[in-house]
């Protein structure tokens, strides 16, 4: 599991934003860190692989 501390300023602010409404994201701009799933109720983030859609 990654810290928000250890990504990008902006990042981790959008980070922040979607742990804080249990949402999901996908960061389509960077294929190594392609989405960011977030487990509802918990306060971690998973980076997984980048799926092709």
């Amino acid at each position: 599991f990654a810290e928000l501390r250890a990504l990008p300023d902006e990042k981790a602010r959008l980070l922040d934003r979607v742990v804080a409404t249990n949402g999901v994201i996908v960061f389509e701009h960077d294929p190594k860190v392609a989405a960011v799933r977030i487990k509802k109720g918990e306060r971690y983030h998973e980076i997984v692989e980048h799926v092709t859609l």
